[in-house]
């Protein structure tokens, strides 16, 4: 939820103006592991009924809450966030698509045949989502805009690298490091992520019920200025 993902979420305010992994019961789909990084929650292992994912500041101030619901299928049916970094998207599926609202204006998703999301239209403007012959993203872009974002992943399908670019100017860079049993705790991760304003590394650390992430810690160093933020997760989920 404090990864990676962290530095998209600051650039899709701009971006958005507003072999693979076998699917296993016991691992984390692809379309799970896509839509955690588009929308920000914890991937969880298994057959995923529902996930509810909340993020509280240190002053309890509520950060994040996600509801994401799929069906047997491993396809998203709806789900409603409201992030305090880009505001709030609520959706339902309707057919091979998601349609709803984000921050009051209409919205609408695109799926593919396996229910992964293929573009992102709100009002006139849409971002094109692209994916590597492993079935995971790559990148995000839009012929309405210069900007775009270039994922790398190692061999194990984990995303280990994120660079966002203005036209040929790359405007962020962001790493990611992997816990040494991060077998057992998939979620547990170091990030980097740098910008011309500066650094930020997020560690983040999670409490597991049988391989499953049930509350996270984060703790964010942001320089210049050395301030540290920390935050909380506790995350509901229910299977098949």
């Amino acid at each position: 939820m404090d990864k990676i993902k962290t530095t998209i979420a600051l650039l899709l305010p701009v971006l958005l103006l507003a072999g693979c992994k076998k699917e296993e019961d016991k691992g984390i789909s692809l379309k799970i592991k896509n839509l955690s990084f588009l929308y920000q929650f914890e991937a969880i292992p298994g057959k995923v009924k529902s996930t509810h994912q909340t993020v509280f500041d240190a002053n309890g101030e509520k950060r994040y809450d996600g509801v994401f619901n799929f069906d047997k299928e491993g396809c998203v049916t709806d789900f409603d966030v409201t992030n305090l970094d880009v505001g709030n998207i609520s959706v339902r599926r309707d057919k091979d698509r998601l349609v709803g609202e984000e921050n009051g204006n209409p919205v609408l998703l695109q799926l593919d045949s396996k229910c992964n999301v293929l573009s992102k239209t709100s009002g006139n403007f849409t971002i094109d989502i692209i994916y590597n012959d492993r079935g995971l993203i790559s990148g995000l872009s839009s012929a309405q805009s210069d900007y775009r974002v270039e994922l790398t992943y190692d061999d194990s399908d984990r995303l280990v690298g994120q660079h966002a670019f203005s036209g040929e100017r790359q405007i962020s860079e962001g790493v990611q490091k992997y816990a040494a049993d991060a077998g057992d705790k998939p979620s547990d991760a170091v990030t980097i992520s740098k910008t011309p304003e500066g650094t930020r590394e997020t560690t983040t650390r999670c409490d597991y019920q049988q391989g499953v992430p049930v509350a996270c810690r984060f703790t964010i160093k942001t320089t210049p200025g050395d301030k540290i933020i920390e935050r909380h997760a506790q995350l509901t989920t229910e299977f098949y």
